[in-house]
């Protein structure tokens, strides 16, 4: 401020409004120092004559007293200040008092304005203050940290932290304004600005790509330097997206929901960890989660997404998993106010159900498809689901049939890492594609930036630019943190060389040293033939824990003398890889002569093909009986593109799956013109039985049949990281095999050789270690010698993925620790299930969920598909605005099925929206895409998938036909809604391509042609609210179509001790009149007959809605009944025998669970039902009964007969009548007291005499007064009345509570 004549001018500052939010957003510089805030806030509230200051000690220990003294200067004015202890404990109702209280005190009443000047716990606990206080006053947000500028204090979101959890107690209530001041972020804690970019970050991710490419490319400039353009970009950028999103949205109904990406885990985290890892932190490691939710649902359209997210979260400092906890001192450890980071993913599941967007019970989660391309409502995520993406372990099931299919699997690890160096040491600029996206290369990258080589992804991370630094590596800024490497082998011994390079500025005389380490095994793994090597040439390194091993600090400034390097290379042969590729930036041209052999001599010769395309040709001088190189001094001369060539190791995985399975795989871009060794994998193949092929640019390998590999005795010190996948099928082979010269494989990841006979030990795999490698005894093919176990995956990324490759064979197999893979292939599993069909899923005892299974016992036993079920894809049809997607997703999730959306794919498949697409080349030119598309994903996913179709794919006549034809291969569902609820939902709908016509006309051309194509129906009624017993009933109908007859009889209440059960038979002409009081109707009996016959109507819409009322108020079975005249009935079936046929069709398309069939029906309606009924199998069981009121029974004899007629109800040549008919029913009317004995012995002796009958579920009833007795008699489903209903079914019907009350006094 500038003191003018006694005033005080404030002086002008340029400033950048936000536009399109609720609330006025400025940014600007330095704002609140020179009293520009102070300034705008009397305009924004012109009434305001009292102002309250709300903050915590640690900002107005910054910024507090300046504030003040711009009010005071600036207004005249002497705000109320109520400075609070910082920290979310502060978010409390306590707290919330305490300030209304301060505000009474000083007489605040509605001419007050409170001021937020903080973080987000004052910014809310404020703005609740405010919301609350005297029922509103205004306020204003001064946000003090990056995430309060660009999440927390936008859109009106306030409140505090009740003990449930975090902002369960709140309101909306929009600031006059929000001021950002970036000059407040140049003293915000490096850990605190991280916090905030991961809001910034997510931002990018859920609706503005370029935010995102924006932070990928300027991470030194955003992070490292807080360049005030970068800043005030992504500010920008970030508070119009949240402004805009809440402008659509304020109170959080629809749109509203995607800023909570990454939040639904995070905050779940965030309520163990907290305060030990910030909101930000939580929310990054969210992100990272419900990303793998949404590849787990595949709706990741962009298979890139995750590594590039992960990527950019990392180069922020932000943790992509939860870090192990740290061993602390004391007695505090169990401390809950200190924060855990000892939780289990049944904990985080437990939190997330109190989540505030969750609906009936169903956590939701924010699923994205691509960046900037979200699912704009929160969708239902299944406990299941949730728990594969949580668990460390995973299940691999057995497939039933050779797996198929054609691959690109990821770049090389090998070349990867070899090509950063040189690429980071060269001069010039580069770019890489195709490089690997996994942890092993993260860790180099994020080296290489503190040696300050500097790069950027470009291309939307597929691109990585690397502007070399000429061998001129800067020393770390703060040396004294050690360079993490976690368990990368590679680049660690590849920096051990690489870091003697680093040379300290000029004119320095500091000590230069870099300190390098990793985890646990890491430390493990020696080291110190190469230190010993670097010694000898004058390099200074020292260990700093145990002699020979990490962790080290080199010593950097005098860097290689070079002459020559004397290395024993018999460990490992990144070691020599480690010297040939820093060696022409040494003093002297080397001369790297080897002690005796050099193992994986195919690496070696892959890093001088390398070196020789960065312009360094390395000559091989060896001799006879001495292996050595020559280096000559020089500079890599980076190449304008380089691109890496898939991992080799990697690809020897779906080849295996091929071989093992019986199956067909091509590998795409590894062939013989690969620099790799693994490349020759294929040859093991071959010799193992396998049919091959390589070309210059593809292998492929098709496997014999199941039980057809054999064993090999093999040398494989030229391919020795796959040596894991051999020993798998050399497991199942027959035979034994021998797999030698791997002696080096000790010192990998883990002791792979030791870990492999152990743990194919466990399956009952005999296996024996060697001097140099290992024995196996394969089973010859007979997997039944074999078991499932809990699998030790030593943190060892090929050990988990050669047991997936042996779990499609053997059942039981459970890896521990799905997420090793990450390291080279993190694609794997996805890859698994997704591309070839393997069936992964959770390990199901409570405490695999607790904690990975650690002993063979514990290992799962996979549920096998066939005998217990129809495993054919489920597809769905039926018109726009039914519910395919959401009902879709939750069948799927109900099975534990794949779900797949054709609207979804269409709009990854033609690249464009649906509406955009059609409004550019209209309907004709959508539905063939659409056919081309249903063809492509039903022919992929011919088992266990749900697909849901376009409303309009019946009408392409030639789709048409092909669902037709593809009945016998899927499983057809029309989802049904009411027709008026769909007219009413899509009129509201505008965000759909124009159907061009009326709905109701629509629909009615429809309507046949989804019920040709379909066999089952699942129908929604009107006004449908409870869709969570929608989705329930879907399932259940599903269920009983797949398994069918093989399944019991749908009477989950059966008293299994007794034996008794009852039907009630419903009188009323609508279901609606007993709904009321169904409660008390439906307690005491197994199932619910619909008696179509004394209902109102027998219009098909009507049974529809009927059907649909009971299913939504009873879980119980329901029984289809349409009794006509002779039959005790009051349908007339006079000249009506197509409508009988169309009845029961209905009840069969609808899945009812019984129908009641009477044998005296005209023979051709008994055979249309039954045909029906064969062609739909078995979710609906035949009641076959005979009703004979008129006569009275003869004799036994004739209750034996007619029990023989009806068990052998539509009997045709071999057909087994069991198939057909699961109940049979006898009802005859008692003319005399006799006629309950007749019926009962006549039931006994066909039991005792009729083989087919002995135990067979059997109803026997007499009607009529002198009847009542054989219903007391009857145990197994005894047709009941109920006081409460309006008539009785039958003469003499009795309630349950009556034959109860009988059997009682006749003790039965």
């Amino acid at each position: 401020m500038q003191k003018k004549g006694g005033d005080f001018v404030v002086e002008d500052v340029p400033v950048e409004r936000v536009e399109g939010g609720k609330e006025p957003i400025v940014i600007g510089n330095e704002i609140l120092r020179k009293g520009w805030i102070a300034r705008d806030i009397r305009e924004r509230v012109p009434k305001a004559v009292k102002f309250v200051i709300i903050t915590d000690s640690n900002v107005f220990g910054l910024y507090g007293q300046t504030f003040i003294s711009t009010f005071e200067q600036v207004l005249h004015i002497k705000p109320f200040v109520k400075v609070l202890p910082p920290g979310e404990e502060t978010k409390s109702r306590q707290v919330k008092e305490e300030i209304e209280d301060f505000m009474l005190a000083k007489a605040c009443n509605r001419d007050t304005c409170v001021v937020a000047l903080g973080g987000g716990v004052i910014g809310d606990l404020a703005g609740f203050v405010a919301a609350t206080y005297l029922r509103g006053v205004p306020f204003v947000q001064v946000p003090t940290t990056l995430l309060a500028m660009v999440d927390s204090s936008i859109g009106g979101k306030t409140g505090l932290n009740p003990p449930a959890g975090k902002n369960l107690v709140g309101a909306f209530h929009h600031p006059k304004a929000v001021y950002i001041d970036l000059s407040l972020l140049k003293t915000l804690p490096q850990r605190e600005f991280c916090n905030g970019l991961a809001e910034v970050i997510k931002s990018g991710v859920i609706r503005d790509p370029e935010l995102f490419e924006l932070l990928e490319t300027n991470v030194d400039g955003i992070l490292n330097n807080r360049e005030e353009r970068l800043l005030r970009e992504i500010v920008h950028r970030s508070a119009k997206m949240k402004a805009e999103v809440v402008m659509m949205d304020a109170n959080e109904n629809g749109i509203r929901c995607i800023l909570n990406y990454g939040h639904t885990i995070g905050h779940a985290i965030e309520a163990f960890a907290f305060p030990l890892l910030l909101h930000g932190e939580c929310v990054s490691i969210g992100m990272v989660l419900e990303s793998k939710l949404a590849q787990k649902m595949n709706h990741l359209k962009n298979l890139n997404f995750i590594g590039r997210l992960t990527r950019c979260l990392q180069a922020y400092k932000l943790p992509v998993v939860v870090p192990k906890p740290k061993k602390q001192q004391g007695g505090d450890q169990g401390k809950r106010k200190e924060g855990t980071l000892e939780f289990t993913p049944e904990d985080l599941i437990n939190k997330m159900l109190i989540d505030k967007k969750n609906a009936n019970s169903n956590i939701r989660c924010v699923i994205v498809k691509d960046f900037g391309d979200v699912f704009e409502h929160p969708v239902v995520v299944d406990k299941d689901t949730l728990r594969f993406v949580l668990l460390p372990s995973v299940a691999v099931e057995p497939t039933q049939s050779g797996v198929s299919g054609v691959i690109t699997v990821p770049g090389s690890k090998s070349i990867s890492n070899r090509v950063l160096t040189l690429a980071a040491l060269g001069e010039g600029e580069c770019h890489i594609k195709g490089l690997l996206s996994a942890d092993d290369t993260d860790v180099m990258l994020a080296a290489l930036r503190r040696l300050g080589v500097q790069y950027k992804w470009l291309d939307q991370g597929l691109t990585l630019y690397i502007k070399g630094s000429g061998g001129q590596l800067q020393p770390p800024k703060e040396p004294e943190i050690p360079f993490f490497l976690g368990n990368a082998g590679t680049a660690s011994r590849f920096l051990t060389t690489m870091c003697t390079l680093v040379t300290p500025p000029a004119g320095s005389t500091e000590k230069v040293s870099t300190i390098l380490t990793g985890v646990d095994r890491l430390k493990e793994r020696p080291i110190s033939d190469l230190v010993e090597a670097l010694r000898e040439n004058g390099c200074v390194i020292n260990y700093l824990e145990k002699e020979g091993y990490f962790p080290i600090e080199v010593v950097g400034g005098k860097g290689l003398n070079g002459g020559v390097i004397n290395l024993s290379a018999k460990l490992s042969s990144q070691y020599v890889s480690s010297i040939l590729l820093s060696a022409p930036y040494a003093l002297n041209d080397v001369d790297l002569q080897i002690k005796g052999e050099a193992v994986s001599q195919p690496f070696i010769e892959m890093t001088i093909k390398v070196m020789q395309q960065f312009g360094v040709k390395v000559v091989d001088t060896s001799k006879e009986d001495k292996i050595s190189w020559f280096i000559p001094r020089g500079v890599y001369h980076n190449p304008k593109d380089f691109v890496v060539e898939p991992d080799a190791s990697s690809a020897s995985y779906p080849l295996a799956l091929a071989a093992i399975t019986g199956g067909e795989i091509t590998v795409d871009n590894i062939g013989s013109s690969s620099v790799q060794g693994d490349a020759q994998f294929y040859t093991v193949m071959e010799k193992m039985g396998c049919t091959v092929n390589q070309t210059t640019t593809s292998t492929t390998v098709k496997g014999p049949a199941r039980g057809g590999l054999k064993a090999v005795d093999i040398d494989m010190s030229s391919m020795t990281d796959t040596f894991m996948t051999v020993a798998v099928l050399a497991a199942v082979a027959t035979g034994t095999s021998r797999i030698y010269n791997i002696a080096n494989q000790r010192v990998k990841e883990c002791n792979r050789i030791a870990a492999m006979v152990k743990e194919l030990g466990k399956c009952g795999v005999t296996a024996r270690e060697l001097e140099d490698g290992l024995e196996i005894d394969g089973c010859g093919g007979d997997i039944s010698k074999l078991h499932g176990a809990s699998i030790e995956c030593y943190r060892d990324h090929r050990i988990a993925m050669s047991f997936g490759v042996f779990g499609t064979v053997v059942p039981g197999i459970l890896i521990t620790d799905k997420e090793c893979v990450d390291k080279t292939y993190p694609d794997f599993w996805y890859d698994l299930e997704f591309r070839f069909g393997v069936r992964l899923s959770v390990p199901s005892t409570e405490n695999e969920q607790q904690k990975p299974a650690t002993a063979a016992a514990e290992a799962p036993v996979a549920e096998q598909p066939g005998p217990d079920g129809d495993d054919r894809s489920v597809v769905l049809v039926g018109m726009r605005g039914s519910g395919k997607s959401t009902m879709g997703s939750a069948l799927a999730a109900g099975l534990g099925w794949k779900f797949i959306d054709i609207d979804v794919e269409f709009e990854a498949f033609a690249g464009e929206k649906i509406r955009s697409f059609v409004d550019a080349h209209g309907w004709p030119a959508f539905r063939a895409k659409e056919e081309e598309l249903v063809r492509q994903v039903v022919g992929a996913h011919p088992q266990r998938t749900v697909i849901s179709t376009g409303g309009g794919i019946v009408e392409t006549p030639t789709a048409f036909e092909y669902l037709l034809a593809k009945k016998k291969d899927v499983i057809i569902v029309q989802l049904r809604r009411n027709v008026e609820d769909v007219i009413e939902y899509l009129s509201a709908d505008v965000s759909r391509a124009d159907l061009g016509e009326e709905t109701r006309k629509i629909w009615e051309r429809r309507r046949p042609l989804y019920e040709q194509v379909s066999d089952h129906e699942f129908y929604i009624g009107r006004g449908e609210r409870d869709w969570a017993a929608a989705e329930r009933d879907l399932v259940d109908l599903v269920q009983r179509v797949r398994r069918g007859d093989r399944a019991p009889l749908p009477l989950p209440g059966l008293d299994r001790d007794t034996g008794e059960s009852y039907f009630l038979s419903l009188t009323t002409p609508r279901v609606e009149e007993c709904l009321p009081f169904a409660d008390e109707l439906f307690a005491d009996v197994d199932l619910i007959e619909m008696r179509v016959d004394l209902m109102e109507s027998q219009d098909e819409d009507f049974l529809r809605e009927q059907t649909a009322l009971l299913r939504r108020r009873t879980a119980k079975p329901l029984l289809f009944t349409l009794r006509t005249r002779d039959q005790g009935g009051r349908y007339d079936e006079t000249g009506r025998a197509d409508e009988i046929v169309r009845l029961f069709g209905l009840a069969l398309r609808l899945g009812v669970e019984f129908i009641d069939l009477e044998i005296t029906l005209q023979p051709e309606i008994v055979s249309a039902v039954l045909d029906k009924r064969r062609a739909l199998g078995g979710a609906t069981r035949v009641i076959a009964s005979y009703h004979q009121f008129n006569d009275p029974v003869k004799s036994e004899e004739d209750v034996v007969r007619v029990l023989q007629r009806c068990h052998a109800l539509g009997q045709t040549g071999a057909l087994s009548a069991s198939s057909l008919v699961d109940v049979v029913k006898v009802v005859i009317f008692a003319f005399a007291d006799g006629d309950v004995w007749t019926l009962r012995n006549g039931v006994k002796r066909a039991q005792e005499t009729v083989a087919h009958l002995q135990g067979f579920p059997t109803i026997a009833l007499a009607a009529g007064e002198k009847g009542k007795l054989s219903r007391v008699m009857n145990k197994f489903l005894t047709p009941v009345t109920h006081p409460l209903l309006p008539a009785k079914a039958a003469p003499g019907q009795l309630s349950v509570k009556e034959i109860k009350s009988v059997r009682g006094l006749l003790d039965m």
